[in-house]
């Protein structure tokens, strides 16, 4: 069942003036989805995301001066393949200052849009949004012919993450540069927490406790955005291996179990992974796949992270038969449930 009317995706940057029109949907008593409303502080943004998917109505995605972020970027990517699942309309909205779709934005020129041209306090606006949230015509906007929003084709899923060469070596420079921050506040929270188990003033290790939460929400977001960056380039990865009708083989078909298919994408390992086990699964096929422990070696206990991160080392180390025995073998009720 539905708890919230509206997700309301955005780039960090907008937040102040969709606070504004969160307040204002609030007014005409729709429930809106917003993630520093509903997300706890130290919790993982992609997790809480994954969660509130299935108890949202719609979708309004907000594009403002900056374009979209990337954690909305991945929203979208989302949103539309649930959108064309349970037939729930997506409404890109304009900001101020936003008159038409950006270039990289043209794929959702099929969806009905609204535009505050006027201003966050855009009247006519807001009663666009409202019918294209709650499906009723405002009573005061009779004339109006067209609902904004629209329940996405599937053609239009392959479109969202599909990178230029460019976005993608951007990206790539991105992640690589995040991995050394993160690895580098790794140390630093691992130092503080040290300090503290060893300190023995009770006002300096209260210092020492209030820096280790500070530093240890600096290593989530660092954590998070890593976890955005992989998104969508595993997403693109999926996008292209779709378009071309490849798919990654299993180096050596002598290893291949019987219960799966002939071929598999690493994008399928990572849904299986991520959709069907828990943490500890993840943990115990780790080590017996990869012979080292998870936590020493995975940037996060993210559940999506480590399933990205296993399967990226099992490729690396030639290990990806192994890594499909392992899960079967550890459990085979799932095994038959990839879908490459």
């Amino acid at each position: 069942m539905s708890k919230f009317d509206v997700f309301l995706a955005h780039n960090t940057q907008d937040k102040s003036q969709v606070k504004e029109i969160a307040f204002a949907l609030k007014q005409r008593d729709i429930k809106p989805w917003l993630d520093e409303e509903e997300i706890p502080p130290g919790r993982s943004l992609q997790d809480e995301i994954q969660q509130a998917i299935p108890l949202v109505k719609s979708a309004a995605i907000f594009i403002g001066l900056q374009g979209l972020g990337r954690w909305q970027r991945w929203e979208l990517k989302v949103f539309i393949t649930q959108c064309v699942e349970n037939k729930i309309p997506v409404i890109p909205v304009l900001l101020p200052g936003v008159n038409n779709l950006p270039e990289d934005l043209v794929f959702l020129k099929e969806l009905r849009w609204v535009a505050f041209s006027n201003g966050i306090d855009d009247e006519a606006a807001l009663d666009l949004l409202q019918w294209g949230i709650t499906g009723k015509k405002p009573k005061n906007r009779e004339q109006l012919e067209q609902k904004p929003g629209t329940i996405p084709a599937q053609e239009l899923i392959q479109s969202i993450f599909n990178l230029s060469p460019q976005q993608r070596e951007r990206l790539q420079r991105e992640r690589d540069f995040l991995k050394k921050a993160y690895t580098l506040q790794s140390q630093k929270v691992a130092n503080i927490r040290n300090v503290w188990v060893i300190e023995t003033d009770p006002s300096r290790k209260f210092q020492y406790e209030q820096q280790l939460q500070t530093e240890k929400r600096i290593l989530q977001d660092l954590a998070d955005n890593l976890d955005a960056i992989e998104q969508q380039l595993l997403s693109d990865d999926s996008v292209k291996n779709e378009t071309i009708q490849k798919e990654t083989e299993l180096p050596n078909p002598m290893l291949k179990p019987t219960n799966l298919p002939s071929e598999i994408s690493n994008h399928a390992l990572v849904k299986l992974i991520r959709d069907k086990m828990n943490l500890d699964e993840v943990r115990t096929i780790w080590y017996i796949t990869l012979n080292t422990i998870m936590d020493n070696e995975v940037s996060s206990v993210n559940i999506s992270n480590c399933a990205i991160q296993l399967v990226e080392r099992a490729r690396q180390r030639d290990l990806i038969n192994q890594l499909v025995e392992n899960i079967c073998k550890e459990r085979p009720d799932i095994a038959n449930s990839v879908n490459p």
